[in-house]
């Protein structure tokens, strides 16, 4: 069973939007919130210790701090010892793409569901959750952790299905239309302007216009030469989304036999 909502807290910011929407998952999954940092030495260690003791206290409300001495490129491993359950990253008030591409680089081999904010929200709920979905194979994966939202965090959830010419998208929609009826979940299906490529940025601009609280995406499976030179779509997505995003990696057996 994993157990924790985990918060990324670096030497410099106060994540307040990220400690908000932790404790509406915690609220709603009956799981701790943790604070996990990597520090560079034990002085660093005892100074993250006492902010995070201060964050608490100010923000009254109990959590684990983890720190970690390996550095950041063992997150996989960190987040898989202590069981965390979610992962959620605050952006800084730069929102720099560097600053995205940095965390998405480390968040690559994640199996769980990972959150970025940012601290310019107004207001972090999950009332109304966005999933665009499109024609490849891991977009039922949205569907199943969607379902959660709406059962523990009484999310309403929209399917906005990509206008693809093909039928793989109706397909994506269908199966995950079937998982909510087998969990009595409603939903809404709303049809897109855009095709399958470009489904997860337009989720992200109506989402950032009052169509939603929040929006589910996937990752790009692995990274082409476009991505490398000019950023992943996940990146630009999060850059402009003026919502939380929960960004999804792809399982590898979902489409290694499957495509």
């Amino acid at each position: 069973m994993r157990d924790y909502i985990a918060i990324y807290s670096d030497s410099t910011h106060l994540p307040q939007k990220a400690i908000q929407l932790a404790k509406i998952l915690s609220e709603g999954f009956q799981k701790e919130i943790c604070f996990l940092s990597y520090a560079a030495n034990t002085t660093e260690e005892l100074q993250f210790r006492e902010r995070h003791q201060l964050w608490m206290q100010e923000g009254g409300f109990t959590a684990q701090s983890f720190i970690r001495t390996a550095g950041v490129s063992t997150l996989h491993e960190s987040l898989t010892e202590i069981e965390a359950a979610f992962f959620i990253i605050e952006l800084s008030s730069r929102n720099s793409s560097k600053e995205i591409q940095y965390h998405l680089n480390n968040c690559k081999q994640l199996r769980i569901p990972y959150f970025f904010v940012k601290p310019e929200i107004t207001s972090v709920q999950f009332n109304k959750v966005l999933v665009p979905v499109g024609f490849l194979t891991e977009e039922k994966e949205k569907g199943i952790f969607a379902s959660k939202l709406a059962r523990f965090c009484n999310s309403s959830i929209t399917l906005l299905k990509a206008k693809d010419y093909g039928s793989k998208a109706e397909r994506s929609v269908n199966q995950i239309q079937s998982l909510f009826e087998q969990l009595d979940v409603q939903c809404e299906i709303k049809q897109a302007h855009k095709d399958s490529f470009k489904v997860q940025l337009e989720a992200s601009l109506r989402a950032s216009n009052g169509d939603a609280d929040l929006i589910i995406i996937t990752s790009s499976r692995e990274y082409g030469l476009d991505d490398i030179f000019f950023g992943p779509p996940e990146r630009k997505i999060i850059k402009t989304s003026g919502v939380p995003v929960m960004v999804l990696n792809p399982r590898p057996d979902l489409y290694v036999l499957c495509d």
